[in-house]
């Protein structure tokens, strides 16, 4: 029993690191895209990005 609750906490740790590790990461790109957007124009960010419309598709010319 005592065995079987020890493993359950170090799982339960695992995943808390594995989830806070993956949330680190996502900052982190997020923050190297949002640089990478600022040096193509100062007034272009990924909030602006994520919050304009979609650009309509051209219609093929088939």
């Amino acid at each position: 029993m005592v065995a079987g609750g020890y493993s359950y906490l170090i799982r339960k740790d695992l995943i808390a690191h594995r989830e806070a590790f993956a949330v680190k990461i996502a900052q982190n790109l997020t923050q190297h895209l949002e640089d990478h957007l600022s040096q193509l124009s100062p007034s272009f960010s990924l909030e602006t990005l994520l919050q304009d419309p979609p650009l309509p598709v051209p219609p093929s010319s088939d």
